[in-house]
């Protein structure tokens, strides 16, 4: 059934376009590098003239989110900024659970579905198996401040469709499910704006600047298990990297002796808790947290580090 498009609400036909379009990409049903519909094809599927299209379209160009090339149409955008996450594999969740940050996660959907080709591509599943979308919103002191969406394959963890994601984590569920223990995950950071149906689920205007963290996790073997993105607000989260070179060691050695350090940051100032080591893996998290001192309604600060050991 097509998307129906009205004024009744008073927003302009051309945000409407933009904000359909937006929505397939961030919901990846349209891929990365893949051109999108053509303009006639929009007009056709959306009932629009092809000047709002245009427009809508026009938008999303701005944003950054696609680029027109021509001859050849419009495509989705490939970011720019990749970085693997070889440090130990720990969950948003695992994170503030082990910081003694109480929150809340909600389920907002779950739904099986069949794979398209882009979605078996990163799963390693044949285009029409049957995989778990499931969204979930993270909340802190009544505050969202990230929105997960996965796609999960069922083949490897057959049953994890009944877990109740509401009290259970994902990797837990995975692991129990599976029999196989977590193994790496990359990630891709991309700055977008939120759009209506995240925005939503945010609770912050469609149009903030939001920072999505696309990823693919694995297990120990290898097979992945879940591929999707994080969504974290700009005024509530930060993920940032920073890398340590030795002086003392060869150009050559830098990118192999290099130290990451990851922070995942809900509001201002901190002080300093316990090191969490796990030497098996030369890995450490250290924990700060900070009071709310004159701001109640604020969330809790939280700032998670990660650093890789020689």
């Amino acid at each position: 059934m097509p998307p129906r498009f009205d004024k009744s609400d008073g927003e302009l036909l051309y945000v409407q376009v933009s904000d359909f379009v937006r929505e397939k990409i961030y919901s990846k049903e349209w891929g990365v590098d893949e051109p999108i519909p053509s303009e006639h094809e929009l007009m056709e599927m959306l009932h629009l003239s092809r000047g709002t299209v245009q427009k809508g379209i026009r938008q999303l160009v701005d944003e950054g989110l696609l680029v027109q090339q021509r001859g050849r149409g419009t495509f989705v955008v490939q970011p720019i900024m990749a970085r693997p996450s070889s440090n130990r594999l720990l969950s948003f969740g695992e994170s503030m659970s082990a910081q003694g940050i109480t929150f809340e996660t909600k389920v907002v959907e779950r739904e099986i579905r069949k794979a398209s080709a882009l979605c078996a591509e990163n799963l390693q599943l044949e285009v029409g198996s049957p995989f778990l979308y499931l969204c979930r919103v993270r909340y802190v002191l009544n505050r969202a401040v990230m929105f997960i969406e996965s796609h999960i394959n069922l083949s490897v963890c057959p049953g994890i469709e009944r877990s109740d994601f509401d009290n259970e984590a994902l990797f837990a569920a995975v692991e129990r499910t599976s029999g196989r223990q977590i193994g790496r995950s990359e990630m891709v950071y991309t700055a977008r704006t939120a759009g209506k149906v995240r925005g939503g689920y945010l609770d912050c205007d469609e149009h903030a600047p939001v920072l999505e963290i696309d990823q693919l996790v694995r297990l120990d073997d290898g097979t992945p298990f879940e591929w999707g993105s994080v969504w974290l607000p700009a005024n509530r989260c930060v993920i940032s990297n920073e890398t340590r070179r030795d002086s003392a060691q060869p150009l050559r050695h830098l990118q192999r002796d290099a130290q990451g350090l990851r922070h995942l940051q809900l509001a201002d100032d901190c002080r300093e808790e316990p090191a969490l080591f796990s030497p098996a893996r030369r890995h450490r998290t250290s924990v700060r947290v900070a009071p709310t001192h004159h701001r109640t309604s604020a969330p809790p600060h939280v700032r998670t580090i990660a650093r890789q050991h020689d």
